[in-house]
């Protein structure tokens, strides 16, 4: 009897232990893009403060941080540490260096979970001489 108990407690645990684990996370991480926003316009040599938000229903894994200007090359990079955490909030700034004319810039932020789950998010903004 008290061997039908143990085998018995051990097939009910180890059950839980499969149906918990099998679960797939299928949602997004979720991004905020503070600032800048698509109305901002700055002035050359001036900081360009980016503020961005994250988080995960589970936990966060990687996330990349890029700034284009309009012919594609990156201006700005980061990859926050973002590992094993449900919200991270990125905050830094940057300077635009020199440019003769009105130039459109894009800030993409891209984020992942240990899911593979994968969300990203972009915002443009101007930056005059």
């Amino acid at each position: 009897m008290k061997n039908s108990k143990i085998i018995f407690t051990t097939i009910i645990t180890l059950s839980i232990y499969v149906v918990s684990c099998s679960k797939k996370d299928t949602e997004k991480p979720s991004i905020t893009i503070n600032k800048p926003i698509s109305t901002d316009t700055f002035s050359v040599y001036n900081d360009i403060k980016l503020d961005i938000d994250m988080s995960d229903n589970t936990d966060l894994h990687e996330s990349t941080v890029v700034v284009t200007d309009s012919m594609g090359n990156n201006i700005f990079t980061d990859n926050p540490y973002v590992h094993e955490q449900n919200n991270f909030k990125f905050q830094k700034n940057f300077k635009i260096a020199s440019i003769d004319y009105l130039k459109k810039y894009t800030l993409t932020v891209t984020v992942s979970d240990h899911s593979d789950n994968i969300q990203s998010q972009s915002v443009s903004f101007w930056v005059k001489p």
